[in-house]
């Protein structure tokens, strides 16, 4: 019975387009886990998280305030590094376009 469904899946095409899918959203949680990891080892929101997390209990401030504050501060150390890795990051972005465009021709032949 399963093996029907499957053999049904991939003759439709439909399992492949799933896996694409599904590739999509296992690179998203990759960078969302990965941006997340980064921005709780940033050592200005290490120090800021306790004293915010206290206000946000104490009603002082409220949670989108102290999530801007964390944010801003993870974010301001970003803009240092970034003009230095445009380059690079352009140059890896023309390689990905040009594999894309090269496996996109050749689907096509």
């Amino acid at each position: 019975m399963m093996k029907d469904f499957r053999n049904k899946l991939t003759a439709s095409g439909d399992l492949e387009r799933r896996r694409e899918k599904q590739h999509v959203r296992w690179m998203d949680n990759q960078i969302t886990d990965k941006m997340r990891i980064l921005f709780l080892e940033h050592p200005a929101v290490q120090k800021l998280v306790p004293k915010l997390e206290f206000l946000v209990e104490k009603g002082a401030v409220t949670p989108g305030y102290a999530a801007d504050v964390l944010l801003q501060q993870f974010s301001s150390s970003l803009r240092i590094s970034e003009n230095m890795r445009t380059a690079e990051l352009t140059r890896e972005l023309l390689l990905a376009e040009k594999q894309l465009n090269d496996l996109l021709n050749n689907k096509d032949t």
